[in-house]
């Protein structure tokens, strides 16, 4: 994962590399995504800039605006704190659904500096899943959000949170007291 192999055929036009290059990091891609689908919708390679290199499934690298992501706010969360870095909830721009980026960066082991980073778009769906599947009082209620109040799963089954380009925003969590202290 450390080497950019087929750099030199990026293009603007594929948003990345081509389909057939760099094969060995689209299987691992394949794989991380077959072998957990209620977990992850997308596998993305950046490039330290935060270029795209490529994504999987390709049809979503293909279906991007820009190869240009290092606007995104989990980019600048791990350039920032050189860490893993969970994002707040984007609408994709290669698929158009709502999902959170958590990235993970990865360093050269000579100079410790950021040489790419690998990101996964996590599935919503499992989360209500999971929170739908606590067994909880009449009158208690879990709800999962991002740092802007948007909503990523609810334990209620009438009002879960939805994959689809719908913002799921309710300034309500933002004047209770545990959002708050969450923030901190």
């Amino acid at each position: 994962m450390r080497t950019l192999t087929y750099l030199n055929q990026f293009s603007t036009a594929y948003n990345g590399i081509p389909a057939n290059a760099d094969v060995e990091k689209r299987q691992i891609g394949q794989e991380i995504l077959s072998r957990f689908p209620d977990e992850f919708v997308s596998f993305l390679y950046l490039m330290p800039n935060g270029t795209v290199y490529l994504l999987e499934p390709y049809t979503r690298q293909q279906n991007l605006s820009s190869s240009d992501l290092s606007h995104r706010d989990y980019y600048k969360g791990m350039i920032k704190t050189n860490n893993t870095f969970l994002g707040d909830v984007i609408t994709s721009l290669s698929s158009g659904r709502n999902q959170a980026q958590l990235i993970v960066p990865i360093f050269d082991n000579n100079n410790n500096s950021i040489i790419g980073s690998i990101s996964s778009g996590l599935n919503f769906e499992n989360y209500n899943t999971i929170l739908q599947s606590i067994n909880m009082g009449n009158q208690e209620r879990l709800v999962l959000v991002d740092s802007n109040s948007t909503k990523i799963a609810d334990s209620d089954k009438s009002r879960p949170s939805s994959v689809l380009n719908i913002t799921h925003k309710d300034n309500s969590y933002k004047n209770l007291q545990s959002f708050k202290n969450a923030l901190i």
